[in-house]
């Protein structure tokens, strides 16, 4: 099986590098392609040591999908997302009708544009990894030499790679199937759930807003200091569970997240979290500490138009898009 996989950014390094001994990969890069080797590490108990570490000594990358592709992985953020679709519907040669499986959240707008673009090709999904390119302390988007990537990934086992149950051709369907037991056999579980195009825009509504306080603070430790900030924070996590129970199922995890989500709690959490998980929170701090704000800013203003069209409350999700939009990014 070839996998082409759309962004190379930290996930989709670690989905790569992490699935090659078990399939072909290729990448699709616009910029910044990876001119060295890729390092990724299983995150372990401490940062000094890695519980496994899987490379590539060399990353075989094209702004081209590779002709002999058979399934395409989309990994780039939310705001370069239609266009990477919209040249994959363009797109001619043999792997012109492979499936096309988007690991990005999509809100409903996006999934039916993207739908009208890609027809039955499209599958929804939900990664089941989380990963940081360790000498910036984000994914993607710094600038990279010549030397070899460093991937630090999380790979929980409570949380698989869900990809969206939909009818297709028998062809699509076998190859489906082929990437969930490759990528499973890799390591990487993957299953097949129902309505996943509902539950990833539902679970992104419910703990995006938390996440995007971060961008405005700063910094975690910023977050808990600023009083208004954090009960913004709060008001606007409420407002976007509310809001994701009327797109879809959301995810347990972050239904209860967000119901625990109280200002007391979170300076708790993350008290406890700088003592026993730093690198976890460097990540967080890295990540969405402005690396994602132009995506912040769109998904923030996408939510406020989603919660009016619902008539769902969402004066504070309202407040924390023009907080994030005052921000230069």
């Amino acid at each position: 099986m070839h996998v082409a996989i759309v962004g190379a950014g930290a996930l989709g390094l670690a989905y790569g590098v992490w699935g090659a001994g078990h399939c072909d990969v290729s990448f699709v890069v616009r910029r910044n392609a990876p001119r060295g080797g890729v390092r990724v590490e299983q995150v372990g108990r401490t940062k000094e040591r890695a519980r496994e570490v899987r490379q590539l000594a060399s990353v075989r990358a094209s702004t081209e999908v590779a002709p002999e592709a058979d399934v395409i992985v989309v990994t780039v953020r939310a705001d370069q997302l239609a266009s990477a679709l919209a040249s994959l519907a363009t797109g001619s040669g043999a792997a012109s009708d492979a499936p096309v499986v988007v690991l990005t959240p999509m809100m409903p707008a996006a999934y039916l544009k993207a739908r009208a673009l890609l027809g039955n090709r499209l599958r929804a999904a939900m990664p089941g990894v989380v990963a940081y390119l360790a000498e910036t302390g984000a994914d993607g988007g710094a600038e990279r030499g010549s030397g070899d990537l460093r991937v630090r990934a999380w790979f929980p086992a409570a949380a698989p790679t869900f990809i969206d149950e939909l009818r297709g051709t028998a062809d699509q369907q076998t190859t489906l199937a082929a990437l969930a037991e490759t990528w499973s056999a890799a390591g990487l579980a993957t299953r097949f759930a129902m309505g996943v195009h509902e539950i990833n825009p539902a679970t992104t509504a419910a703990f995006i807003p938390l996440t995007m306080a971060v961008d405005v603070a700063g910094s975690l430790d910023a977050l808990v200091a600023d009083a208004a900030l954090l009960d913004l924070a709060v008001r606007a996590a409420d407002e976007g569970l509310a809001l994701g129970a009327r797109l879809g199922q959301v995810a347990p995890w972050a239904a209860l997240m967000t119901r625990l989500a109280r200002p007391s709690l979170i300076k708790l959490g993350v008290a406890v979290a700088r003592r026993s998980a730093a690198e976890a929170c460097g990540y967080v701090d890295g990540h969405f500490g402005r690396k994602l704000h132009a995506q912040n800013v769109a998904m923030a203003t996408e939510l406020v138009e989603l919660a009016k069209e619902r008539g769902e409350a969402h004066a504070a999700l309202e407040e924390l898009r023009a907080r994030l939009a005052s921000i230069s990014s």
